[in-house]
């Protein structure tokens, strides 16, 4: 068998997810690896408009919200007058799961896995030197500084 097959053997999926799912919010936040503008500018193209019908049933939610003070006023206020400006993803005139996709950690460090074990089974030197480090390390900082191998 040769190096590269045993080396693809090797490598754990569930240990490269598990480590970057560990890593919560910095996935997404702009102080950290940054992907929830990067999602967000990938879907600009295809969300339209929250209908009147959506929005009566966010409003109901948040109402909900409110009365039961599980959000601030000011929390409240912000999201009715936000919400005839917001865009989301419809497929099919029906919201897509891919709208949480920006702020959900988990499903980013699903995709961030897929790509990289994709990218690694594609030849890409810097896939499999993230998914090396991450499999080798316990320590959190040198997970987070493998995003200097996607930015160089």
């Amino acid at each position: 068998m040769t190096n590269i097959l045993k080396e693809q053997l090797s490598s754990d999926p569930d240990k490269v997810f598990n480590t970057l799912n560990s890593l919560k919010s910095w996935l997404s936040r702009s102080n950290g690896l940054g992907l929830q503008s990067v999602v967000e500018d990938i879907l600009e193209t295809i969300k339209t408009n929250v209908s009147d019908e959506e929005i009566e049933k966010y409003t109901i939610g948040v109402n909900l919200l409110k009365d039961n003070g599980k959000i601030s006023e000011s929390t409240y206020n912000r999201f009715i007058n936000d919400l005839p400006n917001k865009t989301l993803v419809y497929i099919d005139q029906k919201w897509h799961p891919v709208n949480k996709l920006n702020t959900n950690y988990s499903d980013l460090a699903k995709l961030l896995t897929d790509l990289l074990f994709k990218s690694k089974n594609n030849g890409r030197p810097a896939a499999t030197e993230i998914i090396k480090t991450i499999e080798e390390t316990n320590d959190e900082n040198e997970v987070k500084n493998v995003k200097t191998y996607v930015r160089t």
